[in-house]
């Protein structure tokens, strides 16, 4: 009999740029360092983190396909995803309502 690892939820913090990508859709992979053996179906519980605290905005996406190796270093790996359930101040809210930027916007120019 064979036993089928479980699927994990990895706790991580984004910085606000690349969140923000992610958060609207138009990011959908994200390059990390293995050191938590990530696998296919496994699910990241992401945070928005910015001048050292972690903001009110979160997301949790399915890992769809792992890439290593072709010409990435040994320890790094670009995690492709898909976004299910998106966060605002601990408040599940749907996806047509998630990706609206400017009213969640950013303070992070110039």
């Amino acid at each position: 009999m064979t036993s089928e690892r479980r699927p994990e939820v990895h706790d991580l913090k984004s910085d606000p740029i690349p969140f923000e990508d992610a958060w609207s859709g138009s990011k959908k992979a994200e390059v990390r360092v293995n050191d938590r053996n990530f696998q296919v179906r496994d699910w990241l519980f992401v945070r928005e983190f910015r001048e050292g605290r972690v903001q009110d905005r979160e997301f949790m996406a399915s890992i769809t396909h792992i890439q290593s190796g072709y010409g990435l270093p040994e320890n790094l790996v670009v995690l492709s995803f898909q976004i299910h359930e998106w966060y605002v101040e601990g408040q599940c809210v749907t996806d047509e309502q998630a990706p609206v930027a400017d009213a969640y916007a950013l303070d992070i120019g110039p």
